[in-house]
């Protein structure tokens, strides 16, 4: 018998579908990067800043240490339609506490791509593969 695969990233049904709900609140400092990494795809996130001062939001590791991040101040919220495995969270100073709200699809996280900033095209060489295997993607804006 022969089991269906599971779904994949092109699957627009998977964005068409009400999310799954996905809550965790979590703290940030600005000498570590968090990561919230979902068990699935998302269709979308909320982020909320729940302290004083800046909480930076990126979508690589090396985005939010560098200058590929957005800022987020004190009780302030942004939601996006947006399809990530994780994201990655520092504070301007010290530290703050900031929730995340996703609705998630039914995309397993391991069939999702890996978001980097170090190549700005998936050539799908030798070399990428190796680093990054068939599921590398990347473009400049991501860090």
């Amino acid at each position: 018998m022969v089991s269906p695969s599971p779904s994949g990233p092109s699957n627009t049904a998977e964005y068409l579908a009400s999310g799954l709900p996905y809550a965790t609140r979590s703290i940030a400092t600005a000498s570590n990067v968090t990561t919230i990494t979902f068990p699935f795809v998302t269709k979308f996130v909320t982020v909320k800043n729940n302290s004083s001062g800046s909480l930076q939001c990126g979508f690589t590791r090396l985005g939010v240490q560098g200058s590929n991040y957005f800022t987020l101040n004190q009780d302030v919220a942004w939601s996006g339609d947006i399809r990530v495995g994780e994201m990655f969270f520092t504070a301007g100073s010290g530290s703050l506490t900031f929730e995340v709200v996703a609705g998630l699809t039914q995309i397993p996280h391991r069939n999702w791509f890996i978001l980097t900033g170090a190549m700005n095209l998936f050539s799908g060489s030798e070399a990428q593969i190796i680093q990054y295997g068939n599921r590398g993607f990347g473009y400049s804006g991501l860090g």
